[in-house]
């Protein structure tokens, strides 16, 4: 089943993980919701697999993916479902490791002074109006590149 090879899986579970790192504390999701959100079917990548590794790169960005219903454990892995724990998740670029980066923002934003601070601190870099389906999510302010793909 799947299309994708592992290492491409393991790169769509890593701009999975880097979308978890954003997200409200304490969501709810499964795997398969993700990997679905993503634009990806199960004949493209084998959920099995994007399961596991959805696990290990939220690992590796510091995002907890909690058990939300320990007593009901039966069934596949990716359809059960965890609670995302991301007080302490920080993006890291592939590349070189930086937690220096900032994410972008794209059409027009409605302007506030947390989001006029976070611009200037390099949190959050305007990206404009015209968006396609492969445009990046994040910029590394280190080594200069930019990873990660826009989700939602």
């Amino acid at each position: 089943m799947g299309v994708y090879r592992e290492e491409e899986i393991r790169r769509i579970a890593n701009d999975c993980a880097l979308y978890l790192c954003g997200v409200e504390e304490g969501e709810e999701y499964t795997s398969y919701e993700i990997l679905q959100k993503y634009g990806c079917s199960d004949e493209e990548a084998d959920p099995m697999v994007f399961d596991r590794l959805l696990h290990e790169e939220c690992e590796k960005l510091g995002v907890e993916l909690e058990c939300a219903h320990p007593m009901e454990l039966i069934g596949l892995p990716y359809v059960i479902s965890f609670y995302v724990h991301n007080r302490e998740a920080k993006p890291r670029c592939p590349y070189c490791g930086s937690i220096h980066v900032g994410e972008y923002l794209y059409g027009l934003p409605a302007f506030s002074e947390e989001l006029e601070k976070e611009i200037e601190e390099g949190k959050i870099l305007l990206k404009g109006c015209l968006v396609s389906d492969n445009d990046p999510g994040y910029h590394c302010h280190d080594c200069g590149k930019d990873f990660g793909k826009r989700i939602w």
